[in-house]
C-alpha cells in the first residue's frame, strides 16, 4: 500500500468528514500534533499548550469522522481483487490519520477493554500502513500489554487472549 497526497486529500471531501467546519479540523489536526509533540517529548520539555473540555468533544468527533471512512473503504481494502482503487485509498488515508488520534488515548485498565483496544489500534495500524508506529508504541506500552494467562478460561476468552497475544509479539 502506498499512501498518497491524494487520498489524504479526497478524504477532506468525504461525507462524513464535512460535517465537521473546516476551521474544527484545522483545530482538531493543530490539537492531535501538539500533543504527538508533548507525547513524544513532554518529559524532556514543557509546552504550554491550551486545552479545554471541548477539544476532546473535536477530537472524538474527528475520530468518528475518519472511521466512518475507513469503513466505507475496508471490504476494498480486504480484498485483493478489490476493483474500487478510490474506496481503497479512503481506507488507508482514513486509517493513516486515526491512527494518530487512537495511539494518543490512554489504555484501559480493564482486561477486555484494554485487549480489544490494543487489538483495534493494530488493525487502525495495519490499514493505515503504521506498522513502524505500532512497533514504537508496542515498545513504549510493553508493561500494559502482557498477555492474560488462558488457564481454567472459557474458550471465547482462551481465543482472545491468544489472539492478543500473538499480536503484541
Amino acid at each position: 500500500m502506498i499512501l498518497s497526497m491524494d487520498a489524504l486529500d479526497a478524504l477532506d471531501n468525504h461525507w462524513a468528514v464535512r460535517t465537521i467546519q473546516v476551521e474544527d479540523l484545522k483545530r482538531a489536526q493543530h490539537i492531535i500534533n501538539q500533543r504527538l509533540a508533548d507525547h513524544a517529548v513532554g518529559e524532556y520539555i514543557h509546552f504550554s499548550f491550551s486545552a479545554n473540555e471541548s477539544d476532546t468533544i473535536l477530537i472524538e468527533r474527528v475520530a468518528l469522522a475518519l472511521e466512518m471512512a475507513a469503513i466505507e473503504g475496508l471490504d476494498e481494502l480486504s480484498q485483493s481483487y478489490g476493483d474500487n482503487i478510490q474506496l481503497r485509498n479512503q481506507a488507508v488515508a482514513a486509517s493513516f490519520r486515526l491512527f494518530d488520534i487512537w495511539r494518543l488515548q490512554p489504555i484501559p485498565s480493564q482486561l477486555s477493554k484494554r485487549l480489544f483496544f490494543v487489538l483495534q489500534l493494530s488493525s487502525i495500524a495495519y490499514c493505515g500502513d503504521r506498522w513502524n508506529d505500532l512497533r514504537r508504541w508496542l515498545e513504549i506500552n510493553k508493561d500494559s500489554l502482557t498477555a492474560p494467562s488462558v488457564a481454567e478460561q472459557p474458550w471465547d476468552r482462551r481465543v482472545l487472549y491468544r489472539l492478543f497475544d500473538c499480536w503484541i509479539r
